[in-house]
């Protein structure tokens, strides 16, 4: 039998803004994090998309948190995402801008062919000539998250008793964080930047280490 996470209970006690930071937690402990990623591969890597996952392979679980709510709770995640600016969205285009110039006779017949995006019945060669010239062969791609790294950090801040940061190497911070290295790395740099500390060298046995201290005042 298949063990389903218990996490309904604690999603009703913990409130969306909780689960919100958890689900980022969950995506930015993952060993597939990337700061810029299609959406739905940040949601995987969650509590809830593997809930889903889970439901999905168990069609015969009728429980409240079916397939149906789950998707729903993803989406309200999603929104405490941007809401608390954790993340933004954009929607890149594919293909590179188009490089050559063109006279104006050819941009003006290409304009033609191209007729405002309706093919009608010219041919897919002319359309694809049409398109080529007039830079429309970039289409818009899958939406992605874009985490925004700096809000993260804040949250994570304010969260934190900043005297246990004193004295801790970056390793160290990623322990207290729980969280991997590589983002503990940019929270370091954002503590040094925006929070008055800086790395110090200190000396060991046989050899030396960088620590976290507060700038002197």
């Amino acid at each position: 039998m298949t063990t389903r996470p218990d996490f309904t209970e604690a999603a009703l006690a913990e409130g969306l803004e909780e689960l919100a930071l958890r689900a980022l937690r969950g995506w930015l402990s993952s060993d597939n994090y990337r700061r810029r990623e299609v959406w739905h591969k940040c949601f995987d890597d969650t509590f809830v998309g593997k809930a889903l996952e889970e439901r999905e392979a168990d069609w015969s679980y009728a429980g409240p948190w079916n397939t149906k709510a789950l998707w729903k709770l993803k989406g309200d995640l999603a929104g405490v995402w941007e809401k608390n600016g954790w993340v933004s969205y954009e929607q890149p285009k594919l293909g590179r801008p188009r490089q050559a110039d063109y006279s104006e006779a050819t941009l003006r017949k290409a304009r033609s062919v191209y007729n405002d995006g309706c093919q009608g019945f010219v041919s897919d060669k002319q359309w694809g000539w049409a398109k080529s010239v007039l830079g429309e062969n970039s289409n818009k791609n899958q939406t992605f998250y874009l985490l925004v790294t700096p809000k993260v950090h804040e949250e994570l801040v304010s969260r934190l008793d900043q005297d246990d940061l004193e004295g801790l190497t970056r390793e160290e911070v990623a322990e207290l964080l729980d969280l991997p290295k590589k983002f503990a790395n940019g929270f370091v740099r954002h503590l040094l930047e925006h929070h008055g500390w800086q790395l110090a060298t200190t000396k060991l046995e046989r050899s030396t280490k960088r620590v976290l201290r507060r700038a002197q005042q």
